[in-house]
């Protein structure tokens, strides 16, 4: 047993006991806590079978030390905030932007859903047929869609988080149209039909985790009748999904065992995937020769700076490789990819940078949350709920597609402003039966009691 990963498995159960201690209830810190915990247990399971120590002999505590210590940095202001106070999605001025947009992603999907369930067969989940389309380097998109359900799909793909969004705001208002709540079901049945038909399970388990996240973090914004549905349709949901990570685990690894002549069994496959970010980060990457600075997980800001960047992302993997000699697409924590681009130095700060950003976004002092607050909110609840393994928009591919996210929250957010009067500030006072309102925009009122 490896003593290293032994201690850093105690430290995270650690803070996850101190943290349901200190909250006394589950909400998104518990979440992100208990995934950290289950992959520091994975790479002591996986550390535990014969041969592994061969492959990564120089598994020290100190690069695993900097892992929790930065990690709990960036989940700190969880701890911090009260997450009760959360009782609105504020829709002042927009919500008939918000009807129109979840309007316009059902019509959209309709066409790609219809072709996806055109090339639906229940053979793809025998052997390794998901697996065989996951290694494909043919593009998915192509094989299930064509000409407007190309385009519709390529459009709607952008703004699969704010579609999820939209799916609970239509649950939280109080006039709710039954048509756009069940509507919604479309666009995400085929985000995950169409991540699952393209063996990817990390990006089923990406949509499950913005799914559960934001259910927990929007809780007291539900009726409790609306809440008891969710709990159950999100019981039946969790099941589905994960039957189909399974389906899709198991073909991976069969394609893996046939393509590689591997005999590596499944259990330690499965221990592999929980935990060897740890282990590669605390084996390879903490010893890497030179940094990165900034070409893996900002590299489309400095493509659009002005900066001479690798776009191919062939090319760039080639290069880095030779440069840092160990791989740079397999997994090092989501820390450990920041690491990589800065250092110690430049990833404590990248830490403290994030928990601050983290803070403002949870900052709830009108227990109202707005749109474009939860389209940067469910940005960090990836990048932490997908953390154990890597930064999810470390590619400048996905990094493109996330600039779109940050262009339509602009633009709720100027709309939003424009629409709402500013209140410069509310003051009331009861003199012999009279109160007198003062707001920016209108002149004194004065109303008998």
């Amino acid at each position: 047993m490896n003593i290293p990963l032994l201690v850093n498995a105690i430290l995270f159960c650690a803070s996850l006991l101190f943290y349901l201690f200190r909250k006394k209830r589950f909400d998104v810190g518990t979440i992100f806590y208990t995934i950290m915990a289950i992959s520091a247990i994975g790479s002591v399971w996986f550390y535990s079978y014969d041969h592994v120590d061969t492959y990564w002999p120089n598994v020290r505590i100190t690069p695993l030390l900097f892992l929790w210590f930065t990690i709990n940095i960036c989940i700190h202001p969880c701890l911090k905030t009260d997450f009760s106070k959360v009782r609105q999605i504020d829709d002042t001025g927009i919500s008939s932007i918000l009807d129109g947009l979840t309007s316009l992603f059902i019509v959209l999907s309709i066409f790609p859903l219809l072709s996806l369930l055109s090339h639906f067969s229940f053979d793809l989940f025998v052997g390794n047929t998901l697996g065989q389309m996951y290694e494909s380097e043919t593009d998915k998109a192509s094989l299930f869609f064509s000409g407007p359900s190309k385009f519709c799909f390529a459009l709607i793909r952008r703004f699969e988080s704010l579609v999820l969004i939209l799916s609970f705001y239509q649950l939280t208002k109080k006039n709710k149209r039954i048509e756009l709540i069940i509507g919604t079901m479309i666009p995400i049945t085929l985000f995950v039909l169409f991540k699952m038909l393209a063996g990817s399970r990390g990006g089923v388990m990406g949509t499950f985790i913005t799914i559960l996240c934001l259910a927990v973090y929007l809780r007291n914004c539900f009726s409790s009748k609306v809440w008891n549905k969710i709990r159950l349709v999100g019981i039946t949901v969790t099941g589905l999904m994960f039957v189909g990570i399974a389906y899709i685990s198991l073909s991976r690894f069969a394609y893996s065992v046939s393509a590689q002549s591997s005999t590596i069994t499944i259990d330690q496959w499965i221990s592999q995937y929980l935990g060897e970010s740890f282990i590669r980060f605390s084996d390879k990457a903490w010893d890497t020769p030179c940094y990165m600075n900034g070409d893996q997980n900002f590299i489309y800001i400095k493509k659009i700076w002005g900066f001479n960047v690798i776009e191919d992302y062939d090319r760039f993997m080639s290069f880095y490789e030779a440069k840092l000699h160990m791989p740079v697409n397999v997994f090092y924590t989501f820390m450990g990819d920041f690491y990589l681009d800065f250092g110690v130095i430049g990833g404590i700060m990248f830490a403290i940078i994030f928990a601050f950003i983290f803070n403002k976004l949870l900052s709830n002092t009108n227990r109202k949350v707005t749109v474009v607050q939860l389209l940067f909110l469910t940005v960090f609840f990836h990048i932490l709920g997908f953390g154990f393994a890597a930064n999810v928009y470390r590619t400048i591919f996905i990094q493109k597609d996330l600039m779109y996210t940050f262009i339509l929250a602009g633009l709720l957010w100027i709309v939003q402003k424009a629409v709402t009067p500013p209140i410069e500030s509310v003051q009331t006072a009861d003199y012999q039966g009279v109160i007198l309102v003062r707001c920016k925009l209108q002149p004194i009122k004065v109303y008998a009691v």
